[in-house]
């Protein structure tokens, strides 16, 4: 009798070299995501210690964007778990003549545009935020080749059209408000959803109009049960949640006669297999001239905070002055100050006329505009050009002068050169420690009775023109570089006359 020995399992063993290939596919694709990450996180080190600033310190709507941020990532992850086994790419030549010059492009964002898109302009449009993406997408491409990062197309593209300028403009276009913020989010939240789960147009669709519902559903339900909520609530829940429970759906629907296992299959090899020291060098090299590049500093227009200040409109009015006509309100201004904004106009007019400001010794008029809020920050975001129609105006460079009690306050000119007038505004920002007040005050250089002053309005399409003609021909376009103030000295006392009536009544413990 012959005993055959019988052949060994080699079962064990080929689920051990699985287990090996799976990790060493893991690990070397963690090391090239770290690298990524920490070169971006050097780079723009001091970007996003203003980005924290604004969001956390001034509590900006910027906060929007830690939304997104989630949002990509869910949508990546979904198209990851799409991917097919593509064959190894061999020639790199290609990656790294691509990667250089995005980087290119990212340091004209930083360095370039960033820089000429100052105070407002910079906080509406957030540039150095698309010189990150920008950033990130050529180091992607160094680390893991271009063909598998364009696979990610979709993702790349939802990080486009989430730029800041794109969320505000839809948000005042719509409302503007916390509710509005909401439906806005919703609308991000049902793209991420879309490409999360598209396997082809039909399911897109599908994920984009459940992701929809799903959102108005907890934005209307935030809303009822918690009003007040704060405006991160309205920006995270309906966003992340549709997405999350959509996405669940059709991940569970599409794994009911298989595993729930995300990868039920081994991993495949990275597209490109080794990183070559030059793209290592040009992602480094990158990194360091990024954070050499200067970068805009996000600081608020301090308040002057005074114990017992009313910041309810209307002012008083001095004796030296009388009121022309009642108090205007206007109800646009918690679409672009914040839930609870107040903003009201009066005219006002000498109670005896002056040679020195009128050659007949006529009474001059100046018109007094006041915003109350609890987001000062807005101030800077949203400056007089949103709540005037100056489309096409140049302003002056801000002169700064002190009020009585030492309220700090500047003085600008805007030349309105459609109507050939010449406005001398004054302004100053005041609170109580809790609400914040901006008053501005007008004059014109026509002094008739029926001069035309600029009427508050809300401006969104107009003020879209303002950054387009500063990309491509400077800031001299909105710019006066030589300045008349031809009403400075009526302003001023306008401006001392408003103060010194608001403070009769009011004991300021740090003044004499």
């Amino acid at each position: 009798m012959t005993v055959t020995e019988a052949p060994a399992d080699s079962s064990g063993a080929s689920s051990e070299e699985s287990r090996s290939a799976g990790r060493s596919i893991v690990s070397r694709l963690l090391i090239r995501w770290l690298l990524l990450v920490a070169a971006m996180v050097v780079g723009y080190w001091h970007n996003i210690g203003q980005w924290y600033r604004e969001i956390f310190v001034y509590g900006s709507d910027l906060s929007y964007i830690l939304v997104v941020v989630v949002l990509v990532v869910m949508a990546a992850y979904g198209v990851t778990l799409r991917r097919h086994e593509e064959r190894a790419i061999r020639d790199r030549q290609t990656d790294i003549i691509v990667g250089v010059i995005v980087m290119l492009l990212s340091f004209c964002f930083d360095g370039a545009l960033t820089n000429r898109f100052t105070g407002a302009l910079y906080l509406l449009t957030h540039l150095d935020i698309l010189g990150l993406l920008t950033f990130f997408f050529g180091g992607a491409v160094l680390m893991f080749g271009l063909r598998p990062t364009m696979r990610y197309h979709w993702v790349w593209l939802f990080g486009l059209v989430t730029f800041p300028i794109v969320y505000r403009v839809a948000l005042l276009s719509i409302g503007g408000n916390e509710l509005f913020a909401g439906l806005v989010m919703t609308v991000f939240g049902a793209m991420a959803a879309a490409i999360a789960i598209g396997r082809d147009r039909r399911s897109a669709l599908i994920g984009f109009v459940a992701a929809v519902v799903l959102g108005v559903v907890i934005v209307v339900v935030v809303h009822i049960l918690h009003p007040d909520a704060p405006l991160f609530a309205f920006q995270a829940l309906p966003a992340v949640g549709s997405v999350f429970v959509v996405g669940l759906i059709a991940y569970l629907r599409r794994r009911r006669h298989t595993t729930s296992r995300p990868f039920d299959r081994p991993l495949y090899e990275p597209g490109v297999e080794t990183v070559k020291a030059g793209a290592i060098s040009v992602l480094v090299v990158s990194a360091l001239i990024t954070l050499l590049l200067p970068f805009q500093r996000v600081v608020a227009t301090p308040v002057t905070t005074i114990a017992g200040l009313s910041t309810q409109a209307p002012l008083a009015v001095p004796p030296e002055w009388r009121q022309d006509g009642p108090t205007l309100r206007y109800d646009f201004a918690d679409n672009l100050y914040g839930r609870g904004a107040q903003f009201a106009r009066q005219s006002l007019i000498q109670q005896s006329g002056d040679i020195a400001f009128d050659k007949e010794a006529r009474p001059r008029k100046v018109v007094v505009d006041t915003i109350e809020t609890l987001h000062p920050l807005r101030f800077d975001l949203y400056p007089q050009t949103f709540t005037y129609n100056l489309s096409g105006n140049r302003s002056s460079d801000s002169a700064n002068v002190v009020l009585p009690h030492g309220i700090p306050a500047v003085l600008e000119v805007i030349l309105d050169d459609k109507r050939y007038l010449t406005y001398t505004l004054l302004t100053w920002l005041w609170g109580d420690g809790e609400h914040a007040q901006q008053v501005s005050v007008w004059s014109v250089d026509n002094h008739e009775p029926n001069a035309y002053f600029p009427q508050p309005t809300l401006t969104i399409a107009t003020n879209l023109r303002a950054p387009i003609d500063v990309t491509f021909r400077g800031n001299a376009v909105i710019r006066d570089d030589r300045p008349d103030f031809k009403d400075r000295q009526l302003v001023l006392d306008a401006g001392r006359d408003i103060v010194n009536e608001q403070l009769s009544g009011v004991r300021r413990e740090d003044q004499p």
